[in-house]
């Protein structure tokens, strides 16, 4: 059968009920529709837990103490000489320690920072997630910011008086100035003092636990370390990567999520293909016996049935992942809202937007293609093998 022939057939039989076809492209592309958003919201979930974690903790950069030390000797100085790096926009100095919060009956143990407030808010986005009350000012003494988790757990209020005991036995009370919150569990369950006032606590003279560097791009983050380690300097240091490698491991957690979902969207797409064509081949007996009527070889109808197969899974991989990427697209704009962690009676929010990418078009059309191609081999076969009078009998 010649070619032009072959797509006369073809056109012929996909064309004769449009809304029949439409209704199958979508069913075929479903795969597609279901892996774009889906791949979507999982990266944009890892991307804003990056972007939170890098604003609100770790900085791009932290400088910590050298193997076998707890803390930074002379930090202004480090500070100093880490401004000197081209790359670097701010640093901050850090004083970190593991106390027992609490009020009234009420205890947590948490991590307790000492800042210096206008440096760490140059550093990091913390003053913008104040949620109740005020951020730290450089003046303030005995004043606490609290994570959400953290004032959920001890039951505090702006203004209330918290009492702060130490490894080595120091108690203090600080007043809540303000409450702050990332939407991520792990970060709200932390609180932030003054490091003047953390300092003369712990009383380990001047040093630090880290200083957290901000660079002008994310992108230099591994030039900058470079630099940074050619200063020379007696410390470690580290990128926000190293920081929160845990996060590789939701990374691939993620991955074999998302392997299993495209797994079983393309065995739907994959059967709704052959359980169409096998019908079709069944509804279209008289057709088939008519064609081999007029002479056309076994081979013809076999590419015609194939060729079917083939333009209806195109078709509907472009339906699925036009879909598809309208919704990414939508939720890239209009984020979701997922609870993160439950603590006291009171659930984390945060907004996560889908990410949308080109890259992500291409998964669904190398896998959905060739699936459509396989799936209509054999009831093409089956058409190819239909016995002439058997067509017409059964037509």
């Amino acid at each position: 059968m010649n070619l032009k022939t072959l797509w006369f057939v073809v056109r012929k039989n996909l064309t004769r009920n449009l809304v029949v076809l439409s209704l199958v492209a979508l069913a075929v592309g479903s795969g597609a529709l279901v892996i774009i958003p889906m791949n979507g919201i999982m990266d944009g979930f890892l991307q804003s837990f990056f972007a939170t974690t890098i604003d609100v903790s770790t900085g791009h950069v932290v400088v910590t103490p050298p193997k076998g030390s707890k803390h930074l000797d002379d930090p202004e100085k480090i500070r100093e000489r880490i401004s000197s790096v081209p790359e670097v926009k701010a640093a901050s100095i850090r004083l970190q320690d593991r106390v027992f919060l609490s009020k009234g009956d009420k205890t947590e143990a948490t991590l307790v920072t000492g800042i210096d407030p206008k440096n760490e808010g140059s550093v990091v986005i913390l003053p913008e997630k104040i949620s109740e009350g005020v951020y730290l000012k450089d003046d303030d003494s005995r004043a606490a910011l609290v994570g959400k988790e953290l004032a959920s757990a001890l039951d505090v209020k702006i203004g209330d008086e918290v009492g702060l005991l130490l490894a080595n036995g120091k108690r203090a009370s600080f007043t809540v100035k303000g409450i702050y919150s990332t939407g991520y569990q792990q970060l709200d369950k932390q609180a932030y003092v003054q490091r003047s006032d953390l300092k003369r606590l712990t009383a380990v003279g001047d040093k630090a636990s880290e200083i957290v560097v901000k660079l002008d791009s994310l992108e230099k983050t591994d030039d900058a370390r470079k630099k940074i380690d050619d200063l020379g300097i007696d410390a470690k240091v580290e990128t926000w990567k190293d920081r929160i490698g845990f996060v590789e491991g939701m990374r691939n957690n993620f991955n074999i999520i998302q392997r299993f979902i495209i797994l079983l969207a393309l065995i739907a797409s994959c059967i709704t293909i052959a359980v169409l064509m096998y019908t079709n081949v069944e509804h279209r007996i008289k057709s088939i016996g008519v064609l081999k009527a007029i002479g056309s070889p076994n081979r013809g109808i076999l590419q015609i049935f194939v060729l079917e197969g083939l333009i209806i899974g195109i078709i509907g991989v472009a339906v699925g992942e036009t879909i598809g990427g309208l919704i990414t697209w939508y939720l890239s704009n209009h984020p979701l809202r997922f609870t993160i962690g439950v603590s006291g009676g009171s659930a984390n929010e945060v907004a996560v937007k889908a990410v949308f990418g080109y890259n992500l078009l291409i998964l669904p059309a190398a896998i959905i293609i060739p699936m459509a191609f396989l799936a209509s081999l054999y009831p093409a076969w089956r058409a190819a093998r239909t016995n002439i009078i058997e067509a017409v009998w059964r037509a």
